[in-house]
């Protein structure tokens, strides 16, 4: 299992998020040394300093779009793999091949908000609890 952060019973969690990952079709790469587990505050520590890009006045908002409406964009898939399912390293090189659970997700991330889009109630069930504490949640 990957590795709890210091401090946190991460035990259930982490069981949820290898499940919640095969569920995906997300296979892992051999785990980089930074490598983080998707847990619910590691989703949203990521998603918040990609909050704090958005202050510049030059950018309002960051939107991935992976699936056919983004004409299956590498760099979309790579970013949602990072920011709500823990990969980073070598994981986010090895993330990029074409997940059908991806292709009805949008993602729209502001200073203050996030919206998420889940066009599957399935994949809505597993993102839950990884978002949950996401503050500016739509």
């Amino acid at each position: 299992p990957p590795p709890c952060l210091p401090g946190e019973d991460n035990s259930k969690t982490v069981t949820q998020v290898n499940s919640t990952m095969a569920a995906v079709g997300l296979e892992r790469a051999p785990k980089h040394r930074h490598s983080k587990p998707a847990t619910p505050s590691v989703v949203r520590n990521r998603i918040s300093s990609m909050q704090k890009l958005c202050r510049s006045p030059d950018r309002e908002a960051l939107v991935f779009v992976p699936g056919v409406d983004g004409k299956y964009n590498d760099g979309a898939k790579k970013a949602l793999n990072y920011l709500l399912y823990g990969c980073s390293g070598l994981e986010i090189l090895e993330s990029a091949r074409h997940n059908p659970e991806q292709e009805e997700l949008l993602l729209v991330i502001s200073e203050g908000s996030c919206f998420l889009y889940v066009g599957s109630s399935v994949v809505h069930e597993k993102l839950l609890p990884l978002v949950g504490e996401v503050a500016g949640l739509q």
